[in-house]
């Protein structure tokens, strides 16, 4: 082999192994925040930031969507349009309710299906059931928003920022997470707890335990 064929080659591998080790050092030294796509506050995250659609489950009678406004229905035979939480909280336990078709719905993770029937919605509503849907939920905490992700870049081997203004913003880049995936929380992050709580968190560990506490709590 032609020794200037050599020396490139031996300086193309050293400049590879010095690239890797930068990067390995890089993640290394932020490996007390690093998460992934299953990391168990990556979860607890998913569920604090999902769609909370238990709010009209008099009407709908799941936990799993709730019905978008403004939609129809019949309580005690007298037509009515729901159009706030303020109408449905309105309703009494002895009330009968019947849904008029169709209406759009609103599943845990943001999406929507419209149902044009009631064989439809038994359908849905089955799937709930059997553990199907996406319902988890948790009440008792909430992040202030905006703030912002840093998810790693492995094309130019650095953390690329992502700003959230909203739960639905944070719910959807936490799903859209793949196998291998690594990001970071950008601290520090206020959080709310029980409604009343304000708290400034700083890494992971205790923002675990606080959202933790919160879901025991709740539950």
């Amino acid at each position: 082999m032609n020794i200037f064929k050599k020396i490139f080659l031996v300086s193309l591998f050293s400049l590879f192994i010095s690239c890797f080790e930068k990067e390995v050092e890089i993640i290394d030294s932020e490996q007390e925040n690093i998460l992934h796509k299953d990391s168990p506050l990556s979860d607890l995250m998913k569920a604090v930031t999902s769609h909370d659609a238990s709010f009209d489950d008099r009407i709908d009678g799941s936990d799993c969507f709730s019905l978008i406004f403004p939609y129809n229905i019949l309580v005690n035979g007298q037509f009515t349009t729901i159009s706030s939480i303020y109408q449905i909280n309105l309703i009494g336990d002895q009330d009968e309710v019947e849904l008029l078709f169709p209406v759009t719905i609103a599943f845990g993770n943001y999406e929507t299906k419209v149902l044009n029937n009631e064989s439809q919605f038994d359908k849905v509503s089955i799937a709930c059931q059997n553990g199907e849907l996406y319902n988890l939920h948790i009440d008792c905490a909430e992040f202030v928003y905006p703030f912002s992700y840093a998810k790693y870049n492995l094309i130019s081997r650095n953390f690329d920022t992502e700003i959230v203004l909203s739960k639905k913003e944070s719910f959807q880049f936490l799903v859209s997470l793949k196998e291998g995936d690594i990001y970071k929380i950008n601290y520090p992050l206020n959080i709310i707890l029980f409604d009343t709580d304000h708290i400034t968190v700083h890494e992971n560990q205790f923002l675990h335990n606080h959202i933790l506490t919160a879901s025991q709590v709740c539950d």
